[in-house]
């Protein structure tokens, strides 16, 4: 039987191993990915890299602890003039044992998406944005769109539709980053809007807090500032916390700076840069940025000594708004 045959029931583990070897490596995926830890999966809207779909949108519901939502919104000719498209949705469940069940529309299917594309899909999300990286704080920041900029636009110019959608590598590059200790995100919002991130970049012992606020919609922008604290609490050491530890370092250095500001203006006041990652090639330059950034601060550019000297070299780097 080939995956995309699958009855929308799956069969027993014992009975997958028996007759698909495919399936039951996924289905060990799916039991290390969802059921191993459903609770820590986090809702919000996903860029999708299937031909055809727009977002995967994951969602839960009050009431239905044993299930998650997958909502997804994909294009589809509707009109009678050609490229004249529309979008339209489906809603997948999957549930705490490990069952992803959902319809594959007809637009989908003629695009040469199936079941198993959509199961790999959904799962490769779920992995590379790890939603128990994350310390569900109450914070707040600044709103996604400034009173004094311009309606925001997707990266690729056209207008948002439904739910801005997260795109999951560049939660995967900041989860993942060597001087990362934890991701930080506002309570019960989960992935929507801002998402924290609290580094440790320098030498080590006390290295130096870096804060960064990643916006994955606004022209894939992101704010990047360097405190002026330092820090010795390592990613490891930050998980192995008790959960009052935990809130102690997020109020000591990331509250205070999301307190001071409520506009990308007053974080660039404070000497906190704006960066913007667009075009095809906006993954590699995005990687070498962290690792440029993860070495050591020059002395004359450390915060609190010449925070005006560093953006300026910045800016003539380029990339800075």
């Amino acid at each position: 039987m080939s995956i995309q045959d699958w009855p929308d029931r799956p069969m027993s583990p014992e009975t997958e191993r028996r007759s698909d070897p495919e399936r039951e490596a996924l289905q060990e995926r799916i039991e290390r990915v969802v059921c191993g830890q459903f609770d820590q999966i986090k809702t919000g809207s996903f860029a999708s890299e299937l031909p055809g779909i727009v977002s995967l949108n994951v969602l839960r519901r009050e009431q239905q602890a044993d299930q998650l939502y997958v909502f997804v919104r994909y294009e589809y000719q509707g009109g009678r003039e050609q490229g004249d498209m529309r979008v339209g949705g489906e809603t997948w469940t999957i549930t705490r044992k490990g069952e992803i069940l959902g319809p594959v529309p007809r637009a989908l299917r003629e695009a040469g998406v199936d079941r198993k594309a959509i199961i790999n899909e959904i799962l490769q999300i779920l992995e590379r944005v790890d939603g128990a990286s994350y310390y569900e704080a109450d914070i707040s920041v600044f709103p996604e769109q400034d009173e004094q900029e311009k309606p925001a636009e997707s990266v690729a110019g056209s207008k948002p539709r439904g739910p801005r959608a997260y795109d999951s590598r560049r939660l995967e590059e900041l989860r993942r980053d060597p001087d990362t200790i934890t991701g930080v995100i506002q309570k019960g919002k989960g992935f929507n809007g801002y998402v924290a991130f609290l580094l440790a970049q320098g030498e080590p012992g006390a290295k130096e807090v870096t804060i960064i606020l990643e916006n994955p919609w606004r022209e894939n922008a992101y704010v990047e500032y360097q405190t002026g604290d330092r820090i010795s609490v390592t990613r490891e050491e930050f998980a192995l916390m008790s959960g009052e530890q935990q809130r102690a370092i997020v109020s000591n250095y990331i509250t205070p700076f999301l307190e001071t500001i409520t506009t990308k203006q007053e974080a660039r006041a404070l000497g906190a840069t704006v960066r913007h990652h667009v075009g095809e090639r906006w993954p590699e330059r995005f990687a070498e940025e962290r690792r440029r950034h993860s070495a050591p601060l020059p002395k004359e550019n450390r915060p609190g000594e010449d925070a005006g000297a560093a953006r300026e070299t910045e800016e003539r780097q380029g990339g800075v708004s």
